[in-house]
């Protein structure tokens, strides 16, 4: 096998245990009542976390764009907006989906399986 095979047979392998992770984190069970209170908890937080994020990097990302203007000219600058923009509309997190709180679930689970 090739190079180039293997490195394709590498790449189907991890999306199908991807797709094996994803699928397994939703069929956990959510836990009782104290391990759902305690991932709202942490869901907060993190939501907490990532506004103060995205307030610090929107205010960075300002700096940069202005820096660009000044030095290098409006049409560089809109370029780097255009790509800041997209990059940063993909990394929110829609917490009105039904299985937000996927990742939580599993790291409740792995704790619950680790004090057992």
């Amino acid at each position: 096998m090739t190079a180039l095979g293997v490195i394709i047979a590498c790449g189907l392998l991890a999306i199908v245990y991807g797709i094996w992770a994803i699928w397994s984190v939703m069929q956990a069970d959510p836990g009782n009542a104290r391990m759902q209170e305690i991932a709202a908890a942490v869901r907060e937080g993190a939501q907490a976390y990532l506004k103060r994020q995205y307030t610090t990097i929107g205010i960075v990302g300002v700096v940069i764009f202005a820096l660009l203007v000044y030095f290098l000219g409006t049409l560089v600058a809109v370029g780097f907006a255009n790509g800041f923009a997209r990059e940063s509309s993909k990394r929110r997190i829609d917490s009105s989906r039904p299985n937000a709180d996927a990742c939580v679930r599993a790291r409740l689970q792995q704790i619950r399986i680790a004090i057992m």
